[in-house]
């Protein structure tokens, strides 16, 4: 990355990150074959697949004002090369069958992700803290699936900072992800027209900062 401070109160970054290749191993899945006659088969060794986390480019600004800092970014994240699908693979099945193999299409757009935060001086000691995350829903609704939540396209987050001594901070927040919705019908996996998935979060975050 790459930090320009033009003077005292404005700061200016750019920062790229690259992408990273990821899967999950070591789960269980439970299917209902009760149709086939097979009841609800359990594979005990299962691995999700052909995941990543994109490359990003993130542009930042600051300018500090006599008590305040406000601060932004913008951030581009290239999905559609790290999740176009998944992989999800089942061995060690309950009743001796097959392994199982299903691939997911997803096909996830690039996204762009807006940050906006501030943080304004109250004491010598004491910082308040606020910010707020806006961004586009990478997923194409008719690939979702019960592997790849609905992702949150907004995030709202208040803090502070109070400083215990000249080495120790300590640093608190709340973050509310507020609740999203999405109806699909996955032709890859049927489950049942109009399925629905929902999330909604609230986060603590707590942190001590040591200057040595």
């Amino acid at each position: 990355g790459l930090q320009w401070q033009p003077n005292a109160k404005q700061i200016v970054s750019l920062v790229y990150s690259s992408p990273t290749d990821m899967s999950v191993e070591g789960g269980t899945l439970s299917v209902n074959m009760q149709a086939a006659g097979r009841g609800t088969v359990t594979y005990r060794d299962t691995k999700i697949d052909d995941m990543g986390v994109p490359q990003k480019i993130e542009l930042g600004y600051s300018h500090q004002f006599e008590r305040l800092r406000v601060a932004m970014e913008l951030s581009w994240l290239e999905w559609s090369n790290s999740m176009s699908s998944t992989d999800v693979i089942a061995r060690k099945a309950s009743d001796g069958s097959a392994p199982l193999r299903i691939t997911f299409p997803l096909d996830f757009h690039d996204q762009w992700v807006m940050y906006m935060g501030v943080e304004y001086r109250l004491s010598e000691r004491t910082r308040l803290l606020g910010g707020v995350n806006l961004a586009q829903n990478p997923v194409p609704t008719r690939n979702l699936n019960p592997f790849n939540a609905v992702i949150f396209e907004e995030h709202i987050s208040l803090g502070f900072a109070y400083r215990l001594n000249p080495k120790a901070e300590l640093v608190a927040g709340v973050e509310y992800q507020p609740p999203i919705k999405e109806e699909y019908n996955n032709a890859a996996i049927p489950v049942g027209r109009f399925a629905s998935e929902s999330n909604e979060g609230v986060l603590m975050h707590a942190a001590m900062n040591w200057r040595w």
